[in-house]
């Protein structure tokens, strides 16, 4: 019943936010002009702080399970090649293919997985999560932009890519916030202020802009639509979970692989698709539908394994 409780709580609070978010700012002019200026002001400053704050105020040394990262990390990988290989035999159109794989694999672990392992969670540390997450995105937007690029007839630059790779705030953020942890090295109080209101802004400003930036139109490739979000809400997240059940992960490690296995499609997948010639409005009514039944399939993800005793 206390999982029941927690969990119910946790998803109404986030699907309560997403609502504020198509009711506030999805309303105002220049709709998408505004959430993409807010999406890059969360992306480039509060996620990064969010995920220096998580690890930095954890005891990593303790907390930090290794084995969890390879092992989500395999199963990741091994979806997005077996996705690569089949993919192509149910979606013919290269743009929307390369958007299906990307939109199936691409998971929203740290916007609505953080929160939601806050609330089931609450008052311990989330260190172990929070790097997680932080890591399984920047391969994500490794996967992405190769899966991508393959699809519209392209080598990946992969160049370009190490660059990307080197500027990317959160994985600055998590580095700058290891080093300083696994030192056991301290900022100054007023520092550690600043840095915690500051994160304490992400997941709220990142819950609104899903709300505002949900597309809930099906469009016309309905079966290929159908087919990612079953498997990004359902046959993914039942490989992995069940795979790290058998492996002997519960509690806070458990979620946290439910957390990068089971959550929405990330709004970062359409942006990504926009830009690289993908299929825009494809990835745009996965991301809205997969977050409205997303906050419905990971209530009954923890229900399950709450119910089990695993949580």
């Amino acid at each position: 019943m206390e999982t029941l409780v927690a969990s119910l709580n946790t998803v109404l609070y986030m699907l309560l936010v997403m609502v504020l978010g198509r009711w506030v700012v999805g309303r105002l002019p220049e709709r998408d002009t505004v959430v993409a200026q807010l999406n890059r002001l969360v992306f480039s400053m509060f996620l990064p702080f969010m995920v220096f704050q998580n690890i930095y105020t954890t005891d990593i040394k303790s907390a930090f399970d290794g084995r969890l990262l390879v092992y989500l990390l395999t199963v990741l990988c091994a979806m997005w090649l077996l996705l690569m290989v089949l993919a192509p035999k149910w979606v013919q159109h290269r743009p929307t293919c390369g958007t299906f794989i990307q939109c199936a694999i691409r998971s929203n672990s740290i916007i609505f997985g953080i929160p939601l392992i806050s609330g089931l969670f609450a008052g311990q540390e989330l260190g172990c999560p929070t790097l997680v997450a932080a890591v399984t995105t920047i391969f994500f937007n490794v996967i992405g932009v190769i899966t991508l690029e393959v699809y519209r007839g392209k080598a990946p630059d992969l160049r370009q890519i190490g660059k990307n790779l080197v500027k990317n705030p959160v994985l600055t953020a998590s580095i700058a916030a290891l080093f300083l942890a696994l030192l056991e090295l301290r900022l100054p109080a007023s520092v550690e202020k600043a840095v915690g209101t500051m994160a304490g802004m992400a997941s709220p400003m990142g819950l609104l802009l899903i709300g505002a930036s949900l597309r809930l139109g099906v469009g016309q490739r309905t079966g290929a639509l159908l087919g990612c979000l079953l498997l990004r809400l359902a046959v993914i997240p039942a490989i992995g979970v069940s795979g790290a059940v058998l492996l002997g992960w519960r509690g806070m490690e458990l979620c946290t692989g439910l957390m990068v296995l089971a959550t929405p499609t990330s709004v970062s997948a359409y942006s990504m698709a926009q830009m690289m010639g993908g299929n825009g409005t494809f990835a745009a009514n996965q991301v809205g539908l997969s977050s409205v039944l997303g906050a419905v399939t990971v209530f009954f993800w923890i229900l399950a394994l709450g119910g089990l005793q695993l949580l």
